[in-house]
């Protein structure tokens, strides 16, 4: 499929991507065995959002396009979902994607006890406690297990203040006290 027949559409935005911008999305992928995970710009939801010819799209739509072309939208106000299968909102992958209505992602999201009201035990998060980004594997993270290993250490040589960690490490002085007393990070 070329460049020219691969549209992006998101709430009436269209976008006809560019190799450069095929290209660019791809540059911020990051492929597992399981989840291709979106590095780039997130939404206050956590979601992938790409820019594209000046349209800002939601990434995962932007990948279901590159693969399997134009999203044909229903008649409502909302237009064909794209949903995810995993549930992981920084996923891109194709084959953990699929094309349902608003109601077909409402009814996913609340049988999979993602709902506004799902709390406890019905939380997805502890029935699926392996689809929670923490660490490495959340996009937004700017350390990496190494050197959360390498920051416990030196201050446990009391050589080294939080702020002398922050600067650093280039992160803020409480990320350095959350992660040294284990409110964060605690998998390591």
């Amino acid at each position: 499929m070329n460049s020219a027949e691969i549209k992006i559409t998101h709430r009436h935005q269209s976008v006809n991507p560019s190799p450069e911008d095929i290209s660019r999305f791809w540059s911020k992928v990051k492929k597992t065995d399981d989840c291709w995970l979106w590095t780039g710009g997130l939404t206050k939801l956590g979601y992938g959002k790409f820019k594209c010819q000046g349209k800002t799209v939601l990434a995962y739509r932007a990948s279901w396009i590159i693969h399997f072309g134009q999203i044909k939208s229903d008649d409502s106000h909302h237009g064909t979902c794209v949903c995810h299968k995993c549930d992981n909102p920084t996923c891109v992958n194709p084959n953990h994607l699929f094309l349902g209505s608003m109601a077909d992602n409402i009814k996913d999201r609340d049988s999979k006890g993602r709902g506004k009201w799902a709390s406890g035990e019905n939380h997805h998060l502890k029935r699926h406690p392996e689809n929670a980004p923490f660490g490495e594997k959340n996009a937004r993270a700017k350390l990496t297990n190494e050197k959360v290993l390498k920051i416990r250490s030196d201050w446990a040589t009391g050589e080294h203040t939080h702020l002398q960690l922050a600067k650093k490490y280039l992160v803020s002085e409480p990320t350095i006290s959350y992660l040294v007393r284990r409110k964060t990070w605690r998998h390591i």
